[in-house]
C-alpha cells in the first residue's frame, strides 16, 4: 500500500506589524498637535514625531532626544510692566495637571485610556524695548540658559502643577509682549498594545486655556485660540510569525513504526499521524482555522484517492505553552476547523517570542478502514490560517 501523503500550503500569514499613531485636532485655529510614533519589537511605543521648533535652542538641540514634544499651537500677546507686582501679567505659566484621554475603537467600541502629563514648556518672548524673560525663575520650575535674540528670549521651563513666573530686576515701562512658537515636552502613558483589537482608534483632550484643566500663561490677550486640543487617532495591526521547518509545507502520515506491522500481519493501524513543530511570536490575541481543497460535513479537511470517489478526513489540532490560552483554557490538541466562522481565538500571555508549538495531523482508525479497501496515494491540501488582526 502506498504511503498516504497530504500537503498544506499557506501555513503563514502576513504578521508583520504596522501600528501608527497620529494626535490631530479638529480645531479651526490650526490649534493641531500631531504625534506619531511606531512599535517595536519588544511591543513598545517609539517615538517619531518631527521634532518641534524650540529644540533646536536648548542643549545643541539634545532637549527634546529621547523625549516625547510637540510644538503648542498658540500665539498671544501681554502688557508687561516688570515693575508691577503682578505676577500673572508678567511671563508666567501654569501647565495643566497629569490628564487621561479615552480613545476608542471605531469598529467594536473598546476603549483604552492614554495619559498625559507636561514636563515641559517653551516659549518664544519678543519684547520692545528690554527682556522681560532670563533664566531666573519664581515657583517650582526649573530652568535652562534661555537663548536669546536681539528682540527676544526663548525659555525652556521644566514644569509641576503649580505656577511659575520669570524674575526679572523692576524695570519700569510698559511694552507689549508677543509669545510665540509655543512647544512643551510631556510623558505619554499608553495602554499595553497586547489589549488593543486592531483598527482604527480616536479620542481627544481638549486643554481650556487658563482653566484648572488647561493650560495658563496669565493675563493674555490677542491669543488665537481659547484651547488646544490633542486628538489621538491611531491604527492597530498587530504583530505575529509562525515557522515551521522548511520541509513542513508537505507532509506524509504514516502509523507508528511505519506500515510493516500492517503489511506482515494485516492489523489496520490505530491511527496515521504527523506531528510537526513550529515557532510562534505573537503581541496579541490571533485567530486560527482550516481551509480545505477538500472540506468535509464536519468541518474537516479531507485527502482523495487518486480514483477521485473516496475521502477521509484529517484531523488537525495545535498545541502551544502555557504562554497561550483558548477561552482561558490550555492549548493542548485544540481542534482547527475549516472556515473563519469556525476559527479559534488564541490569547498570548502579553508579548510573547520565538513560542515551541506543534501541529498535529491524524486520521483515526474508523476512518483508515475504507483507505485499506481502496489502497493507493490520498492527498489534499489544507491551509492553516494565522489572522493576527481577527
Amino acid at each position: 500500500m502506498n504511503t498516504a501523503m497530504m500537503t498544506t500550503r499557506g501555513w503563514q500569514a502576513l504578521l508583520m506589524l504596522a501600528l501608527f499613531i497620529q494626535l490631530l485636532s479638529n480645531q479651526a485655529a490650526g490649534a493641531d498637535a500631531v504625534v506619531t510614533a511606531w512599535i517595536d519589537t519588544r511591543g513598545k511605543f517609539t517615538n517619531t514625531t518631527a521634532t518641534p521648533s524650540f529644540c533646536r535652542w536648548f542643549t545643541q538641540g539634545s532637549a527634546c532626544w529621547n523625549q516625547w514634544a510637540v510644538n503648542l499651537p498658540l500665539t498671544y500677546y501681554k502688557s508687561i510692566d516688570l515693575s508691577v507686582d503682578n505676577d500673572r501679567a508678567k511671563v508666567y505659566v501654569r501647565p495643566p495637571p497629569k490628564q487621561i484621554l479615552t480613545v476608542v475603537n471605531e469598529s467594536t467600541g473598546q476603549t483604552a485610556s492614554i495619559t498625559i502629563e507636561v514636563s515641559a514648556i517653551s516659549q518664544k518672548v519678543r519684547h520692545e524695548t528690554h527682556p522681560v524673560v532670563e533664566r531666573d525663575i519664581n515657583g517650582t520650575c526649573t530652568s535652562v540658559p534661555s537663548y536669546p535674540g536681539s528682540n527676544y528670549r526663548q525659555h525652556l521651563w521644566y514644569t509641576y502643577t503649580s505656577p511659575c513666573v520669570a524674575r526679572m530686576p523692576s524695570t519700569p515701562g510698559l511694552q507689549q509682549v508677543f509669545f510665540n512658537e509655543l512647544g512643551m515636552i510631556f510623558y505619554p502613558t499608553f495602554p499595553d498594545t497586547a489589549t488593543l483589537s486592531p483598527g482604527r482608534w480616536e479620542g481627544r483632550l481638549t486643554y481650556q486655556l487658563g482653566a484648572p484643566t488647561g493650560f495658563d500663561f496669565g493675563e493674555m490677550y490677542g491669543n488665537d485660540t481659547d484651547s488646544i486640543d490633542l486628538v489621538f487617532r491611531f491604527n492597530v495591526l498587530h504583530d505575529m510569525q509562525v515557522e515551521m521547518p522548511s520541509a513542513g509545507t508537505e507532509l506524509s502520515i504514516m502509523p507508528p513504526g511505519g506500515w510493516n506491522d500492517f503489511m506482515v500481519n494485516q492489523r489496520i493501524p490505530e491511527r496515521l499521524y504527523k506531528n510537526v513543530p513550529l515557532q510562534v511570536w505573537a503581541s496579541s490575541t490571533f485567530m486560527v482555522y482550516l481551509a480545505c481543497q477538500y472540506p468535509s460535513r464536519t468541518n474537516q479537511c479531507n485527502i482523495k484517492h487518486l480514483n477521485g470517489t473516496t475521502e477521509v478526513p484529517v484531523q488537525v489540532a495545535l498545541t502551544l505553552p502555557g504562554t497561550f490560552s483558548e477561552k482561558r483554557r490550555p492549548v493542548d490538541r485544540l481542534q482547527l476547523l475549516d472556515g473563519r466562522s469556525q476559527a479559534k481565538l488564541i490569547a498570548p500571555l502579553g508579548n510573547v517570542s520565538n513560542q515551541p508549538g506543534t501541529l498535529h495531523f491524524d486520521v483515526i482508525k474508523a476512518d483508515i478502514e475504507p483507505m485499506v479497501k481502496y489502497p493507493g496515494k490520498y492527498s489534499g491540501w489544507i491551509t492553516i490560517i494565522y489572522d493576527a488582526n481577527p
